[in-house]
This record gives structure tokens, sequence and C-alpha cells, in this order.
């Protein structure tokens, strides 16, 4: 988005580099490119690369964001290998110590016209293979409306992974106690209006 393409349009010129410049100016000194497919990902380390040459250090994430989870159906060659390719990918950025998080994957029950219910736990389930891949490498989690399912599903994994942050959560005071209780954060959005707590 930064470099001003929406939804395959150009709508403004980049402005990278300018964002980049006021994160410095504000003492920001490590940024984290967040991916949400397999596409996304490979321009993720691409772009971590070419950025990690200044004084910000950049690091990506690899997985698939629940609203892009028919990435997996509409591979030519399966989802297994679509999931194979992911963990490649995920690979070569640890190896050249740029993987930052597994994700973000996770629910998002408010968005289900781009993915819906069914898909969305099927292949939440499918990529805690990336975890079980990579156990050292933190995760970003995302939730929004999903508390009941997404709590069954990571308090069944929580063995499988040392620490992480439940992104976009907009659930009950319930559902944040039974996060911390995983000892895990959250991440609030800026749109979420705290009210309900």
């Amino acid at each position: 988005m930064f470099k001003g393409v929406y939804h395959g349009k150009q709508v403004h010129p980049s402005d990278l580099e300018a964002v980049i410049q006021r994160a410095v100016h504000a003492g920001v000194d490590r940024i984290m490119i967040t991916a949400g497919s397999l596409m996304y990902a490979r321009e993720a380390l691409d772009l971590t690369l070419e950025l990690n040459k200044g004084t910000v250090r950049f690091g990506t994430t690899v997985a698939v964001h629940p609203t892009m989870c028919d990435e997996f159906e509409k591979h030519p060659l399966g989802a297994a290998d679509y999931l194979e390719n992911l963990i490649a990918l995920a690979k070569e950025a640890l190896d050249k110590k740029l993987l930052w998080a597994i994700g973000e994957f996770g629910l998002d029950y408010y968005r289900r016209e781009y993915c819906p219910r069914d898909l969305q736990l099927k292949y939440f389930e499918m990529q805690w293979q990336l975890v079980e891949a990579f156990p050292s490498v933190p995760l970003f989690l995302h939730m929004r409306e999903a508390g009941q399912d997404f709590l069954r599903i990571v308090s069944e994994k929580r063995n499988l992974f040392k620490n992480g942050v439940v992104h976009s959560f907009n659930g009950t005071l319930e559902e944040a106690q039974d996060i911390l209780s995983l000892n895990l954060y959250i991440g609030i959005n800026g749109w979420y209006q705290l009210l309900s707590f």
C-alpha cells in the first residue's frame, strides 16, 4: 500500500521512503513487514532484503491471513503444495535472520465474505504445520469475532510455540482474560472502542 497500489491500481505515488523517514525521525529502529499470502510473503521478504541497508532493521512474517485462506484452494498444485511453499519461504527468511513471526494467521468471522468460516477453520488448522516447523519463532495471530473457535484451537496447540500476539482482537473481557491466561499478548486495532470493557 505504501507503494500506492490498491487492488491492483496505482492510486498515488509511492510514499514508502517518506514513511520510513518519518519512522526514523520518530525513533523507530525496527519494522516488521507483515504478509498475508504466499505471494505477499515473497514480496515482503524481497522488500526486507532491499530495505535492510539503512539504519532501520526490517523483518517479515510468513503465513496466510484468514481473509485470504482461499489461496490454498486456488493453488494449481493443491493446498499441500501451497503449504510446502510457505514452509520453504519461511526457511529462506529464517536462514537470512529475517523471519520475525509466523503470521498473520487465525480466524476472522467479521469478514467471511472473503473466505467462509469452514475454509478459515480448515486452513487455520493446516497452518499449525508452519508453527511446528519453526517452534522458536513467535506467532502473529489474528482473531476477529471468532473467540470460541479461536481459543479452542490455540489452547489445543499452545504447547507448539513459545510466544505470540493475538492481533485484531475485538472480543469480550472474558476472551481477553483467556488469551492472557495462555501467556499471549493482545493487539487491539485503533478502530476498536474499549467501551465493551
